[in-house]
């Protein structure tokens, strides 16, 4: 992070507390520097929360060592899994999150795969419907269909696959990222956002791995009908 922004940041941190005054101040900085305001949130609240016994996965009335997956310490029964001003943001939510935008990222199909090529068909069909008839007529007769009905519920309207494939990965990427800054120390967490990666990155072969078929399919094709052409040459000037 930048020199200038961080020393801002000592300065308001230097009383433990950040008024709303001082986040848009902070705000502005980074804005002026190129830098996104929600890093500069985290980091901040990272700040804040880190010398705080529970923003380690430690119990702040017995000290005992546990996790902030857990809902209660072990030892005295104090809720330590809980969100709050001093804890930092709700665990619970943002793993709920997380897991529904990796079974989104897992339900959207692969490129090349007819169901790809249908949403991404509609979508395309949908923005030209409003200045388009012919756009209107076959969209009509598209979600007439119960097949491409069911291809496409529930999809079109949230974007083509591929925008709707990067946002899912920017999300996860932006409640890994915050998970791992109030929490990064939690042993138990640690582990479970190793797990998520995994299928992640499972996921991102998969879809790499069709994106380089796609290419490979052109290529070929391309290569086939230059090779007609330079046939059909070749034949006319033997009958010439």
């Amino acid at each position: 992070m930048h020199r200038d922004l961080t020393e801002l940041i000592d300065a308001v941190l230097a009383d433990g507390i950040v008024t709303t005054k001082e986040r848009a101040v902070l705000h502005r900085k980074a804005a002026a520097l190129g830098i996104d305001a929600d890093e500069v949130d985290i980091f901040v609240d990272a700040r804040l929360h880190t010398a705080r016994p529970e923003a380690a996965g430690s119990c702040a009335v017995c000290g005992a060592s546990g996790s902030m997956l857990d809902r209660v310490c072990t030892h005295c029964g104090h809720r330590i899994g809980e969100p709050s001003a001093e804890t930092g943001p709700d665990i619970h939510a943002s793993l709920r999150r997380i897991e529904e935008h990796l079974a989104e990222l897992k339900s959207i199909p692969l490129p090349g795969s007819p169901a790809h090529g249908m949403q991404t068909q509609t979508h395309h069909l949908q923005a030209q419907a409003a200045f388009n008839p012919f756009a209107r007529l076959m969209l009509a007769g598209r979600n007439s269909s119960a097949a491409a009905g069911q291809a496409t519920a529930g999809h079109a309207k949230a974007g083509p696959p591929d925008a709707r494939y990067e946002q899912c990965l920017a999300q996860i990427a932006k409640e890994r990222r915050l998970l791992s800054t109030y929490f990064g120390a939690d042993p138990k967490l640690e582990r479970l956002l190793q797990e998520i990666d995994v299928d992640v990155r499972s996921r991102q072969t998969a879809w790499d791995d069709a994106v380089r078929m796609q290419r490979y399919i052109l290529i070929a094709v391309l290569g086939g009908l230059l090779a007609i052409l330079l046939l059909c040459w070749v034949t006319l000037q033997f009958r010439s």
